[in-house]
């Protein structure tokens, strides 16, 4: 019992946010699970709280630049809140996951290999579940939807049934966005960890994660996953450069690629019809589908003479026309956002204004501009863009810099610390990856497992 309570438990901090980013599904409709959810995290924080003052860590610790990053981030967001007194249920749970963090980062101890291995183990698990339900879901659609709607709540139905009617894959926590997330999460994961002795066990994972990624018809999160692995990929190639062969790089680099090819050549010819065909143009007799963003009134996309008899449309309607289904109609949000930050440049309107704003559009249900950087300007103005851009881009350099003078031994860690940033600043330009609470998890594990390392105690900064 004494050997209990003297154990170090801040070391699984990182398990335990790996664990709590996987299955937030479960939380996603803000009732008893979300509290219960929520109460957890406070609950270990106060464990780590507790060990950390048992056994006299703050005599050892030193509050280095990132601390103080991460510090500046949270008490800006806390600050915009209290400004705005925007407390519905969202923000407050947005808030309680922001300062949680904040405060484990300072509590825990650095976590062990084990400790990344096993959270990196998580994450990989319930990225293939997602994947897997997903591929049952485009092979066998209607028995594999039937099977899930037995075990679902009625809005988890109702809200998968509008994503089949627009040819999305299967949600969990009704966010096809976070199930997108998570899948292309465990993929980059899987990525980075391959080497020469594990590439074929690997195989088969990168090739799951692969269909099961593009299965779930997320554009965004695909396109957006898939550029930043390739940046980091020929980052790694560069810094490994030297220490391999380049018939044994080719392998490891090529094998990877090949998988995710093959996976989305197969995806291709068993779905010829997908969501990838939406941006097509078709006929002027169609009407413009109702989009993601907005849901706004269906518009005919051809005008009328005055008789009831469509005319044909000019070809710079076309054009605008297939823009809007490019852009998944979130033109008009961006347009509105900007029409706001003009009004205030300085200061903004506020932190989560833009949900009074955003009805405008037409969409009684949007509540966010579907790009991070106009959303900060509307709410925030200039002087709240600067101080997140500051932010995010001094964490960005130190995680450049922890690679370049990386001796090897952590460079899968950093790899995939330096893509999960890439992606959320990338996808920020056409959705709202700052204010998705799974997106904040993300950074928080990014940061554990960049910065929290073990030279922490010592030296935050390389």
């Amino acid at each position: 019992m004494k050997k209990l309570l003297h154990m170090d438990y801040t070391t699984a901090t990182m398990p335990v946010i790996a664990t709590y980013l996987s299955l937030s599904f479960f939380f996603s409709d803000f009732g008893l699970s979300a509290v219960l959810g929520a109460c957890f995290l406070l609950l270990w924080t106060g464990v780590c709280f507790l060990c950390f003052i048992r056994q006299k860590q703050y005599k050892l610790r030193r509050f280095g630049t990132v601390h103080w990053l991460v510090l500046v981030f949270n008490v800006f967001v806390l600050l915009n809140i209290l400004r705005n007194f925007s407390f519905d249920r969202t923000v407050i749970y947005y808030a309680i996951i922001l300062t949680v963090g904040t405060a484990l980062f300072w509590f825990s101890s650095p976590p062990t290999p084990k400790a990344i291995a096993v959270s990196k183990g998580i994450l990989i698990t319930v990225a293939l579940l997602f994947a897997v339900v997903n591929i049952f879901v485009v092979c066998f659609p209607e028995q594999t939807r039937s099977i899930l709607y037995q075990v679902i709540s009625q809005t988890s139905v109702a809200y998968n049934e509008r994503l089949a009617a627009e040819g999305y894959g299967f949600a969990f926590g009704e966010d096809i966005g976070f199930t997108a997330h998570v899948i292309a999460l465990g993929l980059s994961i899987v990525w980075f960890n391959v080497n020469q002795k594990n590439l074929k066990s690997h195989i088969p994972m990168l090739l799951l994660l692969s269909f099961g990624l593009i299965a779930a018809q997320r554009r965004g999160e695909l396109i957006v996953w898939c550029l930043a692995i390739v940046i980091i990929s020929v980052i790694k190639w560069i810094k490994t450069h030297g220490s391999l062969s380049v018939k044994a790089q080719l392998k490891l680099f090529a094998t990877p690629l090949l998988c995710v090819i093959f996976s989305f050549a197969v995806f291709f010819c068993a779905v010829p019809s997908s969501r990838w065909d939406y941006v097509n143009y078709t006929s002027p007799e169609t009407t413009q589908p109702q989009t993601e963003a907005t849901q706004t009134e269906t518009t005919v996309v051809e005008s009328s003479d005055g008789d009831g008899t469509p005319t044909e449309i000019t070809q710079e309607e076309t054009q605008t026309l297939n823009m809007d289904k490019l852009s998944n109609g979130r033109r008009v949000l961006w347009t509105l956002a900007f029409d706001a930050f003009m009004e205030k440049p300085v200061f903004g309107h506020g932190w989560h204004s833009f949900s009074e704003i955003a009805p405008l559009s037409g969409n009684t249900h949007a509540t966010n501009v579907h790009c991070v950087y106009l959303q900060l300007l509307c709410e925030t103005g200039i002087v709240g863009f600067v101080i997140v851009g500051t932010v995010f881009l001094w964490i960005l350099v130190l995680i450049v810099r922890k690679i370049t003078s990386s001796d090897g031994r952590n460079l899968s860690d950093y790899l995939l610390g330096l893509c999960i940033l890439l992606a959320m600043l990338i996808l920020g330009l056409v959705d709202n990856s700052l204010y998705n609470v799974y997106w904040i998890q993300a950074f928080q594990l990014m940061i554990f497992l960049v910065f929290c390392g073990r030279e922490w105690s010592a030296k935050m900064d390389v």
